[in-house]
């Protein structure tokens, strides 16, 4: 990774104090880099009756997790488990905390 540094004097506007500072901005390689994924991507992979039952909860560098917003019944959880599990995805039981786990690459 690089790191670009950037000095800046700033004035304080209560005191009128020259204030410096040093600005670090660290760049990540592009092999690295993990583009953000857009929501309209994940939710195109269902129907739309399903994308409005589902909410992307989290986006890490290797998964998507979504929840459900509403209670699925056993007829559309298994339809959504189906698309989940052709993406690549599971079902994560944690109780109140149970999400759709799916690998960001499905989104590619």
């Amino acid at each position: 990774m690089t790191n670009v540094e950037a000095s800046r004097v700033i004035k304080c506007p209560r005191c009128g104090a020259n204030l410096s500072a040093k600005l670090v901005c660290e760049l990540r390689d592009a092999e690295t880099y993990q583009s953000p994924i857009e929501h309209g991507k994940v939710y195109q992979k269902f129907t739309p009756e399903q994308a409005n039952k589902l909410t992307i909860t989290n986006v890490d560098k290797d998964h998507v997790y979504l929840k459900p917003n509403v209670w699925l019944g056993p007829g559309d959880f298994s339809e959504i488990i189906q698309v989940v599990k052709e993406l690549g995805g599971e079902w994560v039981s944690q109780g109140k905390d149970s999400h759709f786990k799916i690998p960001r690459e499905a989104f590619a």
